[in-house]
């Protein structure tokens, strides 16, 4: 009976023993692990170069010694993004090592010593990067040496997930070329391979944008990013290149470099949630003069227009629906270029119109209340000089 309960002891103490040796297993291995989690990521901070950070209310971006943007974050606690920008020169290489300077307020210089590999020319890159209130102010200046010369000066934007946003512009079609009916523009889209024409080539061009911006947005995560140019530089010609594997490229073209007279841009990184209006707002608050006419009488008809020749209101609640308040009607109505209002003998008299439609004063008026009636404003175009007014 002794032996029997010893025996028992003997098990009870060998089972205690073994747990002690799993849980002392157990603690070590998630030491261990730890250790390792923590050893990988002081590896990997140590083996990325040095960079620079700047930030501002509810974003900071992380740049590298080259200049180049290597990260962003995003809203007040969000982790760094993968998000990548930079200034590209056309056919142009760097040369030298670049220059850095800190900047008062928190900001940082990059001067650049560029080449073209064609023609020799040569030029100097001078990118700065201010914190403003809401966003992060990116300036850019290119000046020449020798004579004048001209090639591409672009803003590349690389998203690390094009899958998971949408983006959305101020463009005259969501749709690529070609599409047919009635899409409502106000709605972003998933990335796809398209180029976007600044003012368009064409008064009918879908390809189109009248606002230089660009929002991307992560629904998932409700935050978004909007890439906004100063309405305030000068745009010779300028386009908006997306591609459905992330890349966003603004293209500045036909500036001419020289010593003379740099060429100078600048545009603000802004965070916002996933809503493409926040963007926009910002850069209607951050340039008024753009947005904000001096005549109080245009707050009346603030709002979304169009510039058609239609003249029936078929569907007023879905106008309703995208904002739209005004048409600057698009003036066939007159029978040749240069006569917009044959010398009738009344309201009512007709004439063939430059659609080969018979119109007259009266059926123009009539238009006019009709779209007052409905809620919305009509503004005559009149081309007397070669430029409507």
């Amino acid at each position: 009976m002794q032996s029997a309960k010893c025996k028992m002891q003997d098990r009870r103490r060998s089972g205690r023993l073994r747990l002690s040796a799993f849980r002392f297993q157990l603690s070590f291995a998630a030491v261990w692990l730890a250790f390792c989690i923590f050893h990988s990521a002081a590896v990997a901070f140590a083996a990325e170069p040095p960079s620079f950070q700047v930030g501002a209310k509810n974003i900071s971006v992380r740049l590298g010694t080259d200049g180049r943007i290597r990260a962003l974050a995003l809203g007040d606690k969000s982790l760094p993004r993968a998000i990548s920008a930079e200034t590209i020169l056309g056919g142009c290489r760097r040369e030298g090592a670049v220059v850095t300077r800190q900047l008062d307020g928190g900001g940082v210089e990059f001067q650049k010593q560029l080449i073209h590999d064609a023609n020799k020319n040569r030029c100097l890159l001078v990118e700065r990067f201010v914190p403003a209130s809401q966003s992060i102010r990116w300036e850019i200046e290119v000046r020449g040496a020798g004579p004048a010369w001209s090639t591409p000066i672009e803003t590349h934007l690389r998203w690390p997930n094009p899958a998971e946003v949408k983006y959305w512009t101020a463009w005259a079609d969501c749709r690529p070329k070609d599409a047919k009916g009635w899409v409502d523009p106000l709605q972003p889209m998933p990335l796809a391979d398209r180029t976007l024409y600044y003012g368009g080539r064409t008064m009918t061009d879908a390809d189109a944008f009248g606002v230089p911006l660009v929002s991307i947005l992560d629904a998932a995560t409700d935050v978004g990013l909007t890439a906004a140019l100063s309405p305030e530089d000068l745009a010779l010609d300028l386009r908006l290149t997306v591609s459905r594997q992330g890349q966003f490229v603004f293209s500045r073209l036909n500036h001419r470099i020289s010593a003379a007279s740099p060429v100078r841009f600048a545009l603000d990184l802004v965070a916002h949630p996933a809503d493409w209006r926040a963007g926009l707002g910002w850069m209607a608050s951050r340039y008024p003069a753009c947005f904000d006419p001096p005549n109080p009488s245009v707050q009346q008809m603030a709002g979304c227009g169009a510039y058609s020749s239609h003249a029936e209101i078929t569907h007023p609640e879905r106008l309703r629906r995208m904002a739209f308040r005004v048409n600057w009607k698009a003036s066939f109505d007159f029978p040749y270029m240069g006569m917009f209002l044959p010398p009738v003998k009344s309201d009512t008299e007709e004439w063939t119109d430059f659609k080969g439609q018979e119109t007259s004063i009266a059926r123009m008026r009539r238009y006019a209340q009709d779209m007052r009636r409905a809620g919305f404003y009509v503004l005559n175009s009149i081309r007397c000089t070669g430029t409507s007014v």
